[in-house]
Protein backbone atom coordinates (compact mmCIF):
# COMPACT_ATOMS: atom_id res chain seq x y z
CA UNK A 1 0.00 0.00 0.00
CA UNK A 2 1.36 3.38 -1.00
CA UNK A 3 1.73 5.88 1.89
CA UNK A 4 -0.55 8.87 1.68
CA UNK A 5 1.00 12.30 1.31
CA UNK A 6 0.32 14.86 4.04
CA UNK A 7 -0.87 17.26 1.37
CA UNK A 8 -3.23 14.76 -0.26
CA UNK A 9 -6.52 16.09 -1.52
CA UNK A 10 -9.29 15.88 1.12
CA UNK A 11 -12.05 16.08 -1.48
CA UNK A 12 -14.76 13.55 -0.75
CA UNK A 13 -13.73 13.10 2.87
CA UNK A 14 -15.42 14.25 6.02
CA UNK A 15 -14.43 17.76 7.14
CA UNK A 16 -12.00 17.97 10.04
CA UNK A 17 -12.91 19.45 13.41
CA UNK A 18 -10.89 22.55 12.47
CA UNK A 19 -12.91 23.04 9.30
CA UNK A 20 -16.21 22.58 11.12
CA UNK A 21 -15.26 24.97 13.91
CA UNK A 22 -14.04 27.64 11.50
CA UNK A 23 -17.13 27.24 9.31
CA UNK A 24 -19.46 27.70 12.26
CA UNK A 25 -17.52 30.75 13.46
CA UNK A 26 -17.72 32.33 10.00
CA UNK A 27 -21.45 31.54 9.76
CA UNK A 28 -22.12 33.40 13.00
CA UNK A 29 -20.06 36.40 11.90
CA UNK A 30 -21.75 36.53 8.49
CA UNK A 31 -25.22 36.35 10.05
CA UNK A 32 -24.48 39.26 12.37
CA UNK A 33 -22.76 41.28 9.64
CA UNK A 34 -25.60 40.71 7.14
CA UNK A 35 -28.03 42.26 9.61
CA UNK A 36 -25.79 45.28 10.21
CA UNK A 37 -24.79 45.84 6.58
CA UNK A 38 -28.40 46.22 5.44
CA UNK A 39 -28.16 44.18 2.24
CA UNK A 40 -30.05 45.71 -0.70
CA UNK A 41 -31.22 44.30 -4.02
CA UNK A 42 -31.00 45.93 -7.47
CA UNK A 43 -34.04 48.13 -6.75
CA UNK A 44 -32.59 49.34 -3.45
CA UNK A 45 -35.01 47.31 -1.37
CA UNK A 46 -33.58 45.71 1.78
CA UNK A 47 -33.32 41.93 1.78
CA UNK A 48 -32.78 39.49 4.60
CA UNK A 49 -31.20 36.13 4.28
CA UNK A 50 -29.95 33.41 6.50
CA UNK A 51 -26.69 31.54 6.20
CA UNK A 52 -27.36 27.84 6.57
CA UNK A 53 -23.82 26.48 6.41
CA UNK A 54 -20.24 27.49 5.73
CA UNK A 55 -17.81 24.93 4.35
CA UNK A 56 -14.10 25.63 4.57
CA UNK A 57 -11.35 24.13 2.46
CA UNK A 58 -8.79 21.87 4.12
CA UNK A 59 -6.23 24.69 4.35
CA UNK A 60 -8.91 27.16 5.59
CA UNK A 61 -8.10 29.60 2.78
CA UNK A 62 -11.50 29.32 1.04
CA UNK A 63 -14.98 29.34 2.52
CA UNK A 64 -18.29 28.68 0.75
CA UNK A 65 -21.22 30.25 2.54
CA UNK A 66 -24.61 28.73 1.71
CA UNK A 67 -27.56 31.08 2.08
CA UNK A 68 -31.35 31.12 1.79
CA UNK A 69 -33.37 34.33 1.35
CA UNK A 70 -36.20 35.04 3.75
CA UNK A 71 -39.36 35.99 1.92
CA UNK A 72 -39.92 36.04 -1.82
CA UNK A 73 -36.55 37.32 -2.98
CA UNK A 74 -35.08 36.02 -6.22
CA UNK A 75 -31.69 34.33 -6.32
CA UNK A 76 -30.31 37.01 -8.68
CA UNK A 77 -31.24 39.77 -6.23
CA UNK A 78 -29.43 37.97 -3.40
CA UNK A 79 -26.38 37.42 -5.58
CA UNK A 80 -26.32 41.12 -6.44
CA UNK A 81 -26.62 42.17 -2.77
CA UNK A 82 -23.92 39.75 -1.58
CA UNK A 83 -21.56 40.75 -4.39
CA UNK A 84 -21.78 44.40 -3.39
CA UNK A 85 -21.52 43.66 0.34
CA UNK A 86 -18.60 41.21 -0.05
CA UNK A 87 -15.86 43.66 1.05
CA UNK A 88 -17.76 44.55 4.23
CA UNK A 89 -18.58 40.91 4.98
CA UNK A 90 -14.99 39.86 4.32
CA UNK A 91 -13.76 42.61 6.67
CA UNK A 92 -16.17 41.49 9.39
CA UNK A 93 -14.87 37.92 9.14
CA UNK A 94 -11.27 39.18 9.23
CA UNK A 95 -11.94 41.27 12.32
CA UNK A 96 -13.55 38.44 14.31
CA UNK A 97 -11.39 35.58 13.04
CA UNK A 98 -8.66 34.11 15.19
CA UNK A 99 -7.04 32.25 12.29
CA UNK A 100 -3.73 33.21 10.75
CA UNK A 101 -5.39 33.82 7.37
CA UNK A 102 -8.86 35.07 6.56
CA UNK A 103 -10.63 32.72 4.18
CA UNK A 104 -11.76 34.10 0.84
CA UNK A 105 -15.56 34.04 0.85
CA UNK A 106 -17.84 32.81 -1.89
CA UNK A 107 -21.62 32.56 -1.69
CA UNK A 108 -23.82 29.70 -2.92
CA UNK A 109 -27.62 29.63 -3.02
CA UNK A 110 -28.73 26.71 -0.81
CA UNK A 111 -31.14 24.54 -2.79
CA UNK A 112 -31.49 21.82 -0.15
CA UNK A 113 -34.77 23.29 1.16
CA UNK A 114 -36.26 23.35 -2.35
CA UNK A 115 -35.17 19.73 -2.86
CA UNK A 116 -36.71 18.73 0.48
CA UNK A 117 -40.02 20.37 -0.51
CA UNK A 118 -39.98 18.58 -3.86
CA UNK A 119 -39.23 15.24 -2.20
CA UNK A 120 -42.06 15.81 0.30
CA UNK A 121 -44.45 16.52 -2.58
CA UNK A 122 -43.37 13.35 -4.41
CA UNK A 123 -43.81 11.25 -1.29
CA UNK A 124 -47.23 12.79 -0.63
CA UNK A 125 -48.46 11.66 -4.06
CA UNK A 126 -47.57 8.02 -3.38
Amino acid sequence: MKPRSKTANREGREPSQRQLKMGEQIRHVLSEAALREDLRDTRGQPITLTFTEVRCSADLRLAKAYYVPLGTVEEAECTFALKHALPQLQAAVAKKSTAKFTPKLSFVYDRSFDQADHLRDVLATL
